[in-house]
């Protein structure tokens, strides 16, 4: 028997003290906006340079992009996804014309 259930809480469902209206992370997360649009040509941590394929959120509402090494990234298969913006850094002056989707 599984008893406690009722006391887990996901830390995004938390309220963020930082946050003046008290909202909790998901909902401050949420509001953020992708700051890369589909086709952007990044830079990873790695150094590793691919294209922008597809806009998501993580769970707790966080922006996060699925890379393609080519600018046809048709087959999914071969993107490299989940990857939030901390970790990605536009390469100014290779942006396409395809626009950002929330």
């Amino acid at each position: 028997m599984v008893t406690g259930l009722s006391a887990v809480v996901f830390v995004a469902d938390m309220v963020d003290p930082s946050d003046p209206m008290g909202r909790t992370y998901r909902e401050v997360n949420l509001e953020r906006q992708h700051q890369l649009s589909i086709g952007s040509l990044v830079e990873l941590d790695s150094g590793a340079r691919m294209f922008v394929a597809e806009l998501g959120r993580d769970c707790d509402g966080s922006p996060i992009y699925w890379l393609a090494a080519a600018r046809d990234h048709s087959d999914r298969s071969k993107w490299y996804g989940g990857v939030g913006e901390e970790s990605l850094e536009l390469i100014r002056g290779a942006v396409t014309a395809d626009h950002a989707r929330p």
